[in-house]
């Protein structure tokens, strides 16, 4: 199978015209937020910036959305390499969890052109809350019976399903309800997460019916030892976190686990240790995913004009500390996937 981030990065080149670029996500994959919103990802957006969605299921079924006419040719164009639409960049990064997603299922041969319906189903956040990387312990109330409803006619051709939701899927009643009816109702599908780590154990997994049919987990950690955690990480539970961490490197260890990442969002109160994160992740043999905390306003994304709180603008006063630990050679440690914005700043500098 294609090295989808190579191929990408070869038609990509950090020009605006995309339109030589090939993305299987709008053709096997549907994002659905919290506010029902159903788009191809969570990277998806019009020229001026505002996320673009194909429809919302508090008005359609999940069918009419997926298999109307706008959907269609929005596939249309995507198979016409035609990605006006889309930033592409993001995706043709290692640091972008959805994109490992879709590559470890396209390197397994499970995409099927025959399919009606998505291979691959998101739940969770829009792009300003995943970057914004809001991890909560706010519970919800529960899904009604027609929302459901539709989320499964979602999944009657998924073989992954993602949960990325700002609020933590383990610590929500709602969520993990959720995923245990999906893990009843749908023995085909392989289950991958963004956690914070903390109730990611082998007890809670086994309870939804998943400790075997999990993919790919990525861990938001974003220090690399108890002191700097606990200060920084609020309601954490260190002790907890290593455990569970321990568990899912033994998963990963006997091919029960496909793939294990584990988060970095960079800003003030943490740049001092991203290196010492990567020491850290490789005692677990695994992978560091970088990218600094981002800001939007007024629903719009612009990576080109971050406020001052992100740790990428010179005007933030950590700025000169995020620069040296960028120059600093254990950054190009081969486990350490670095955001697209941060490695254009690295090329300018270095």
């Amino acid at each position: 199978m294609l090295n989808l981030f190579s191929k990408i990065k070869e038609n990509f080149s950090g020009k605006k015209d995309n339109k030589k670029c090939f993305c299987y996500m709008p053709l096997i994959h549907a994002f659905i937020s919290e506010e029902n919103n159903v788009y191809t990802c969570p990277e998806c957006m019009v020229k001026n910036s505002l996320l673009i969605n194909l429809g919302n299921l508090q008005e359609e079924n999940f069918n009419k959305i997926w298999n109307g006419s706008f959907a269609k040719q929005f596939r249309t164009n995507a198979k016409h390499k035609i990605h006006s639409y889309c930033l592409l960049f993001p995706c043709a990064n290692k640091s972008n969890f959805h994109m490992q997603v879709l590559y470890d299922f396209m390197k397994k041969g499970l995409y099927d052109k025959k399919c009606k319906f998505p291979q691959i189903v998101t739940f969770g956040n829009d792009v300003k809350s995943l970057y914004n990387c809001v991890m909560s312990d706010e519970e919800q109330s529960e899904y009604d019976t027609e929302i459901k409803e539709k989320y499964f006619e979602a999944l009657k051709e998924a073989k992954y399903v993602v949960f990325c939701s700002k609020t933590d899927p383990f610590s929500s009643k709602k969520t993990s309800s959720l995923i245990k009816e999906i893990a009843e109702k749908f023995p085909q599908i392989k289950f991958n997460f963004v956690s914070n780590g903390i109730l990611f154990n082998k007890e809670i997994c086994d309870s939804l019916g998943i400790t075997d049919r999990i993919e790919n987990v990525l861990i938001f950690i974003n220090a690399a030892n108890k002191e700097t955690y606990d200060k920084y990480v609020h309601n954490g539970n260190y002790d907890e976190l290593i455990k569970n961490l321990t568990w899912l490197k033994e998963l990963k260890d006997t091919n029960k686990l496909s793939n294990l990442f584990f988060a970095y969002v960079i800003d003030s109160n943490n740049v001092n240790y991203m290196t010492d994160f990567i020491a850290f992740t490789k005692k677990y043999d695994t992978y560091a995913l970088f990218w600094p905390k981002m800001n939007f306003d007024n629903n719009k994304i612009n990576f080109y004009n971050i406020t001052e709180e992100c740790i990428a603008n010179p005007a933030n006063k950590m700025y000169p500390e995020f620069i040296n630990t960028l120059n600093d050679s254990k950054m190009n440690d081969e486990c350490a996937y670095i955001a697209y914005g941060i490695n254009i700043l690295r090329d300018k500098i270095i």
